[in-house]
């Protein structure tokens, strides 16, 4: 059997003993107690027979561990910021599962996914064009294939046999960048099918082709007259004026008599249309009055007979008058057949009713809001009325914009993120509608440049082409316009602000323990474990396929299957297969290196940063520590079981757990001989009930945890909070300059179908390169490199003299690929030698190469 400990808290020594069967690996002690994550951050050892131990990666964990050795958890407590308490030695770490991009207000999803893919422009399967009653009208922003909303029920006019199918077509909200050529039916140009008349009414304008309003009888479709009546029908509806009904026929089978020969001869069919005033409830207007027409179909062909009876008016008013009186008014229509179908093989006169019409005598009104796309088509074998509803058209939307002096210019066709954004904050028809003093228009201006300028070479452009088409909330809306940029929307001082995630070269605010509130930081880290995500799958709607697709970001070199775990982001407004690549490997990169989230409360009046301010925190809270035994004391020296570094500070802290369980500390130390000592200040050890290793009996030696007093950090706010005592939290996360990198080579791109990425084309040559620093000399650091795709590396260059503080010089960004010299001046001067070797390694958004440093010193080129 394997024994299994599980070490809770290295100070309170509160443990747990198992044994598990020989062959069991980490990972099956934790299912085994149901773990799924350890509530503090845990490390894992291995420990055999002699004692030693070898720590284990998170992802070596699935490995059997070894017979005849112990299993080892070891779980840490968190800490708090108190710096009069024990606890601020102890960063507090959290392992919450899921992507760390959450922290950055990831666009909410609709609340009803089966709601959003009904949606015309996005469903899977069946395009085409829909009433969608209740649903809101369109929205579109930038360049979009769109399958238009029917406005208005179809309906046929019969002419001369031919069957004219009329068609009108909500495209939107708004205007549009749209020609009727531009109008397709299926894959196919409109004006490629026969006798096809397409109009696009912008606002304002007169219909042409679909002029009359026009209700078609649901009861009276296709309706086979066999025998002599068929039914009375209410065609006008309440509050609709009728001038004129049309009633359809068709006879499918032809009309003739056939004499048995072949010769065919003249056959008659008869309809009888009676019309009936009523009133709104339904009631006779006058009782027992109403008109009968009486219609007749002749014909001796074979071929399909169509024809369409219009009444206008009636013969007669129903009250005594002379002349004839037009139709005004609500009514009811009967139909019946003069004559039943004859049951003759060689006679044929089988009437079909196709739809029973009433037209409003005010016609249609042109559109005050929406561009409607109007069109008649003949019917044929390649178009009829059950596929003339999958009209679609690609084309832009017009909204109003501004320059770069604010100028303004109307009804600009664009795919801008930001005046998407604009119009949808200021519109109170479809958005949010707030008003000029709720938008900062010269924030949203500056903005608009900026992204303008950051597009470089065949770099994919920052577009925002969607179609909102489902009842979501606007402010969800603004999000999912924001997202096409990388941007995040946010409300402050009343204002409603846009601002973009991305690397920042200034500072806004410094936070130190003099401007934020006692006990109030807090560090949650985020470890990386076998749940995390290995990749992203994006989804996204495809700009040529016209259809959603997908598109995995993978970690360079790295590959994945369908067994491993991902995270699933649907970017609503990019259409690019590029830029939805891109935005995956940012996401990827934020979750892999941004996995630490600091808090904090402060009450300073005036300086609370924004949302994606970059900002310092200053604090004792944000030392991370090291746990270990004490070995020994001698004198002053405190003899360490694990090595402690100091990282260029002058002091750190460390604490002790007394051998009654009382805490000791923290007391302040500096450097001692090498890594393995520290040098206590102004304490002496024989006070403390401390154990070592060296006399330890039958008790356990004295643990301690070391940190540094103060570090600083930067980062990105992600959030703030206003609270009830004045004060406001803000929260940010520790940036990693690799998240907010370029450089990413298109041939990394997964093309469609393709599941992970194979290789990195990337190609160094090993150099080696031996530098003395000295004073007052200017030394040279010469290294050579190959590659292709580098943008913007600087170089890092570290060296450590024993009790003098770090020097970290950062300069010389490079532009191309080929030999680059570098020329450095150490503010101080020690003869440290200094021999590296160049170590390349794949990373977030390009290639890290680490100066691997044989001696105390060490050198790096990053790609930010």
């Amino acid at each position: 059997m394997t024994s299994f400990c599980h070490v809770y808290n290295p100070i309170s020594h509160h443990k747990l003993f198992g044994e598990m069967p020989d062959g069991s690996s980490p990972i099956d002690y934790m299912k085994e107690n149901k773990i799924k994550e350890f509530d503090l951050p845990t490390v894992c050892c291995i420990v055999n027979k002699a004692g030693n131990p070898l720590f284990l990666k998170r992802d070596e964990w699935n490995k059997p561990v070894p017979l005849d050795c112990s299993c080892v958890f070891t779980s840490y407590p968190r800490g708090g910021e108190n710096s009069d308490d024990f606890k601020n030695l102890f960063i507090a770490l959290h392992p919450i599962e899921g992507a760390i991009y959450n922290a950055f207000n990831k666009p909410d999803e609709p609340k009803n996914q089966k709601i959003r893919q009904q949606a015309p422009t996005y469903r899977l399967t069946g395009l085409g064009n829909t009433a969608r009653l209740g649903q809101p009208v369109p929205v579109q922003y930038g360049k979009i294939r769109a399958y238009p909303d029917i406005a208005s029920d179809f309906y046929n006019d019969m002419i001369t046999s031919k069957q004219i199918i009329y068609g009108r077509l909500c495209l939107g909200q708004g205007k549009f960048l749209s020609d009727p050529d531009d109008l397709k039916i299926g894959d196919s140009p409109a004006d490629g099918y026969r006798d096809v008349s397409v109009g696009i009414l912008d606002i304002g304008d007169s219909p042409v082709l679909f002029e009359n309003d026009v209700v078609t009888s649901k009861e009276v479709r296709n309706v086979v007259m066999s025998t002599l009546s068929i039914g009375s029908f209410f065609v006008v509806p309440k509050d609709f004026v009728c001038d004129k009904i049309e009633v359809d026929l068709e006879f499918l089978k032809g009309l003739y008599v056939d004499d048995g020969s072949g010769n065919l001869s003249n056959r008659d069919a008869t309809i009888s249309i009676k019309i009936t005033e009523i009133d709104q409830n339904g009631d006779d207007t006058v009782p027992g009055i109403f008109h009968e027409f009486g219609f007749t179909t002749g014909g001796s062909t074979r071929q399909v007979v169509r024809v369409t009876h219009t009444i206008t008016e009636f013969p007669f008013p129903p009250a005594p008058g002379p002349g004839p009186q037009a139709l005004s008014g609500r009514y009811r229509v009967d139909l019946r057949r003069n004559g039943a179908q004859s049951t003759d093989p060689n006679i044929s006169d089988e009437m079909t009713v196709v739809s029973l019409k009433a037209y409003n005598e005010n016609g249609i009104a042109a559109s005050t809001q929406y561009t409607i796309i109007e069109f008649s088509v003949q019917a044929s074998e390649q178009l009829n009325n059950s596929n003339s509803d999958i009209f679609n058209i690609e084309t832009t939307r017009k909204i109003s914009t501004f320059d770069a002096f604010g100028s303004e210019t109307l009804d600009d066709a664009t795919k801008s993120v930001v005046w998407a954004y604009y119009d949808m904050a200021r519109n109170s028809d479809y958005g949010c509608g707030l008003d000029d003093t709720r938008v900062d228009l010269q924030h949203l201006i500056d903005l608009d440049q900026h992204l303008q300028s950051i597009i470089i070479g065949t770099e994919p452009p920052i577009e925002c082409n969607v179609r909102f088409e489902t009842g979501i909330t606007a402010f969800q809306s603004l999000s999912q316009i924001a997202q096409a940029a990388r941007c995040e929307v946010y409300q402050r001082s009343g204002k409603v602000w846009l601002v973009r995630n991305e690397f920042k070269i200034g500072i806004t605010s410094f936070f130190t323990a003099d401007n934020i509130q006692k006990d109030s930081v807090n560090v949650v880290w985020n470890p990386r474990s076998e749940f995390s995500p290995k990749y992203f799958e994006i989804s996204y709607f495809d700009e040529t396929t016209n259809q959603l697709e997908t598109v995995n970001a993978v970690w360079p070199g790295e590959t994945v299957s369908e067994t491993d775990i991902k995270e699933t982001l649907r970017l609503y407004t990019v259409t690019n297969r590029t830029k939805a690549w891109q935005e995956g490997m940012f996401y990827l990169a934020q979750d892999r290196l941004s996995r630490k989230i600091v808090s904090f409360k402060t009450d300073v009046e005036g300086h609370i940063p924004s949302m994606l301010d970059k900002i310092s925190l200053t604090h004792e809270t944000l030392s991370e520590e090291i746990s270990g035994t004490v070995q020994d004391i001698i004198g002053s020296v405190v003899y360490l079981s694990e090595p402690v570094t100091f990282n260029g500070a002058m002091t750190g802290q460390i604490g002790f757990k007394d051998k009654d369980g009382t805490l000791q500390g923290p007391f302040t130390v500096t450097t001692g001989s090498n890594q393995y000592n520290v040098r206590l200040s102004n304490w002496n050890p024989d006070n403390a009930n401390i154990i070592t290793q060296a006399d330890e009996d039958v008790n356990e030696a004295t643990r301690f945890t070391f940190g540094l007093k103060v570090q600083s950090v930067v980062g990105l706010v992600t959030k703030t909070s206003p609270g009830a005592d004045n004060s406001t939290t803000v929260q940010f996360a520790v940036e990693n300059g690799l998240v907010h990198a370029n450089g990413w080579n298109e041939a990394l791109i997964p093309a469609l179908g393709e599941t992970h990425v194979v290789s990195v084309p990337y190609i160094f040559s090993d150099v080696s390169t031996t530098t003395d620093i000295s004073t007052p000399a200017a030394p040279d650091v010469t290294t050579k490199f190959q590659g292709d795709g580098y943008a913007n590396f600087e170089l890092h260059y570290t060296y450590i003299v024993a009790g003098v503080e770090t020097i970290d010089i950062k300069n010389h960004p490079l532009g191309t690929p080929g030999l680059q010299t570098f020329n450095y001046l150490p503010t101080h001067g020690s003869e440290v030698p200094v021999k590296c070797t160049v170590v390349p390694k794949v990373t977030s958004f390009g290639v890290e190469i680490l100066l691997e440093p044989l001696e105390t010193n060490s050198l790096m080129f990053i790609q930010e």
